[in-house]
């Protein structure tokens, strides 16, 4: 299932299926177990998806609502399959799930720059450092987005820091290939968030390494980053648009960039929430009404062609379609797992929230297939661990 995830989406919906053929299975058994400590938890991974349900009763785009509430069922399917399904998998296995999809991220990211280096030669193009980058290299053998790849690259990249600078004595060559290959990928795909979650990843693992070799390795990675960020033509440009964000001829194209169009984004999102605080406007009409607010507000920015923005943020998402109740449940999902984790020293599934958390903060994950995904198996796979403590 993990090794699937980046080759999205038809395989690892595929997976998922399979894996859930096999819980029932042991469900007509009788083999699946269900304890009162097993349903609380069940209750704080799941709530706040099933409050998102009951908005069907005041959604009025119910086509939407239908779409978007399949879709992200596995937030309820996954924690309900694992979590009562009678295995335990051993720290050393579930590490073992996380180096195979961190190999299974860095094949895709070398198998789509090459894909895309051929293209190029076929297309008798001249060759052209942007095609290497963003969705042209997300997109390039599949249709992920290349913030989605940015996140799991990050997850990866945080668990190779891991086992490189914190675990491992000896570091063998293709560990530290993977590594770097994970950091040129989070440069190539571009993600701000990411690229900065990343550099206070090593920064913080350095600490712990600084008498080692190792340790100067990451200052390296770090310096690395701080010059492509600040001193790239390309990047520079995006460090501008936090700063000028209203104005929209500042990059000399008529589709603005990233920073500022997210701004816009969430000042639409606190508005449609302001109306309808307590509940949220519904998963049916949570599009609607945030496109609604562009037009109302001419922010012509965000209506450019057929382009649809959603809140990009999580927080913010989960604000505007089920109000302050559900945004409560999700941040209480994620305080009380988080913090029930770490007194049992499960830091895994602790770091694994916290990065899901801050890259959160710029994109939307969980209304896309991608990222409900990724979240709703990690979570669960990381979690049990904690659940049989």
């Amino acid at each position: 299932m993990a090794v699937t995830l980046p080759w999205g989406p038809a395989l690892p919906n595929v997976m998922f299926a399979v894996i859930a053929v096999f819980w029932v299975l042991h469900l007509l058994f009788g083999k699946i177990t269900l304890t009162k400590k097993t349903l609380k938890h069940l209750f704080f991974f799941t709530a706040y998806y099933l409050f998102y349900t009951v908005s069907f009763f005041y959604s009025e785009n119910l086509l939407y609502f239908q779409k978007k509430i399949l879709l992200q069922s596995f937030l309820l399917l996954s924690p309900l399959i694992v979590f009562t399904i009678p295995y335990q998998l051993k720290q050393s296995q579930i590490e073992k799930i996380i180096y195979f999809f961190t190999i299974s991220v860095f094949v895709f990211g070398l198998v789509s720059a090459g894909a895309q280096a051929v293209n190029t030669v076929k297309s008798g193009q001249g060759f052209n450092a942007a095609l290497f980058t963003s969705n042209n290299l997300s997109n390039a053998i599949g249709s992920i987005h290349y913030l989605s790849l940015s996140l799991y690259a990050l997850v990866s990249f945080a668990f190779m820091v891991y086992k490189v600078f914190c675990f491992q004595r000896k570091h063998t060559l293709f560990n530290l290939v993977l590594l770097f290959g994970l950091f040129a990928l989070l440069i190539l795909l571009g993600s701000r968030t990411a690229l900065f979650l990343s550099v206070i990843i090593v920064l913080v693992a350095s600490v712990f390494s600084i008498k080692k070799p190792i340790g100067k390795i990451a200052f390296l990675l770090v310096f690395s980053t701080i010059f492509l960020l600040f001193f790239n033509t390309k990047t520079q440009q995006k460090w501008v648009e936090i700063i000028n964000y209203e104005n929209n001829t500042q990059t000399g194209s008529h589709y603005w960039g990233g920073t500022g169009m997210r701004l816009l984004i969430w000042d639409c999102a606190l508005k449609v929430s302001q109306n309808h605080l307590w509940l949220g406007v519904g998963v049916g009409d949570e599009q609607d009404r945030l496109t609604l607010c562009y037009k109302v507000y001419m922010k012509n920015q965000l209506l450019v062609g057929n382009s649809v923005f959603h809140a990009h943020n999580i927080f913010l998402q989960s604000l505007v379609r089920s109000g302050l109740i559900g945004l409560l449940l999700f941040i209480s999902f994620l305080v009380y797992t988080s913090y029930y984790s770490y007194t049992r020293k499960n830091y895994f599934y602790v770091v694994f929230c916290l990065l899901f958390s801050l890259s959160g903060l710029t994109e939307s994950y969980l209304i896309i297939n991608a990222g409900v995904l990724f979240f709703a198996f990690f979570s669960t796979i990381l979690y049990k661990k904690t659940l049989k403590a």
